[in-house]
């Protein structure tokens, strides 16, 4: 497995951590928000896209709880 791929699992792990201990995560990688969209969808926890701008060209935010700010 590449380097590169390597990165992006450890990037990912960590979206899918913080989107269920906080409840919300930003991020630049487009890999990595695809993969969150797709675990909330394929459990159906609602979610709402958020601006993450002008830090995070990605945000995502459960619906199903509270999430810490």
């Amino acid at each position: 497995m590449s380097t590169a791929r390597r990165l992006k699992i450890k990037g990912t792990l960590a979206a899918l951590d913080q989107i269920e201990l906080k409840g919300f995560v930003f991020t630049d990688d487009l890999t990595v928000f695809i993969e969150v969209l797709g675990y909330l969808k394929s459990n159906e926890i609602p979610y709402e896209i958020i601006d993450g701008e002008p830090n995070w060209e990605y945000a995502i935010r459960r619906l199903d709880r509270g999430s810490e700010r």
